[in-house]
């Protein structure tokens, strides 16, 4: 697939750059501080980091360029500390009153409180959290700063937050987000006019119709104030056994964080189709049309209609 993008300046450096892209035109100030909080925590981000973060902060009339965000990357690249760094920037430096990070299992959202919570704390940036400000009870971690934005973990269900107004939400693993769980995130950031979310997700999986539903949006005409950065191996083109593939899908071996000797391991334990899907991000995509025979056989939908397909 084409990788598309629009003035897009990318930080120099040898590291691969996503398969499929899109980003709507502004500058990358705000990617740039962000970086900056970022080596204030003692954290010397890389290339693809960079940009991950100068591609999806990008601003332009008093507003985000993308209000929606979505990178797809193999696991354990950039997702969690690009994500962190985000949030932990548009509190302490976008003005920006809640974030919510959110996943679809108790297990991730924990790990991620912890992570961020260490991140914080071996650094300045400790300094910006109220006295008691952390929370830690299940179920209700929260990291309060003291100019009184909140950082909130919270695991996704049907009901979540639909109480709240954020001015950003995380959408970890995002290929588990159902209908009724966007239905009850989404709407939180409505009454924020400079609100953003992030979808991230390793790959695709059989479920992930609300994810594919964005990327379809991304590969359009017309994306709209979208942000779509996607690291895959395309299983029509690409040698999935070819370790140039496998490299210009991690970015993190680029930046000596993941090694081919460990992906050869990998290849060896998870099988053909579950490093495709794991390491490649290249298991299939849902369709669209192919899911409307799930509630209806096409012969029962044709028997109704008088013929003809459903549209998507």
């Amino acid at each position: 697939m084409m990788t598309r993008w629009r003035s897009c300046v990318i930080s120099p450096g040898p590291w691969p750059e996503p398969r499929v892209a899109y980003r709507p035109v502004a500058d990358g100030r705000r990617g740039r501080a962000a970086a900056g909080l970022a080596a204030l925590a003692g954290i010397e981000l890389d290339g693809a980091q960079r940009m991950v973060l100068e591609a999806a902060c990008d601003w332009r009339g008093g507003r985000w360029s993308a209000s929606t965000v979505g990178i797809v990357v193999p696991r354990r690249n950039l997702k969690s500390l690009c994500v962190r760094i985000r949030e932990l920037s548009g509190l302490l430096l976008f003005g920006e009153r809640l974030a919510i990070h959110s996943a679809h299992e108790w297990r991730t959202v924990s790990e991620q409180f912890r992570e961020t919570l260490e991140l914080i704390e071996s650094s300045p940036l400790k300094r910006y959290v109220r006295k008691g400000g952390v929370r830690y009870t299940g179920g209700e971690e929260c990291i309060t700063f003291v100019n009184g934005a909140r950082l909130r973990f919270m695991n996704r269900s049907k009901e979540s937050a639909r109480s709240f107004g954020a001015d950003f939400i995380a959408l970890d693993e995002a290929h588990a987000v159902t209908l009724e769980q966007a239905q009850a995130l989404i709407p939180v950031l409505s009454d924020h006019p400079n609100s953003q979310v992030w979808w991230l997700a390793h790959g695709p999986t059989p479920g992930a119709w609300q994810l594919a539903a964005l990327r379809n949006r991304a590969l359009s005409a017309d994306p709209g104030r979208l942000c779509w950065l996607e690291w895959s191996a395309d299983p029509a083109v690409d040698d999935l056994e070819d370790e140039e593939v496998w490299r210009r899908v991690n970015p993190a071996e680029a930046a000596g964080r993941l090694t081919v000797e460990r992906m050869r391991e990998e290849r060896a334990t998870l099988g053909a189709a579950g490093f495709a899907a794991e390491r490649l991000a290249a298991a299939p995509w849902p369709s669209e049309l192919a899911g409307a025979w799930q509630v209806f056989s096409e012969q029962d939908w044709a028997a109704m209609t008088g013929g003809g397909r459903p549209t998507a």
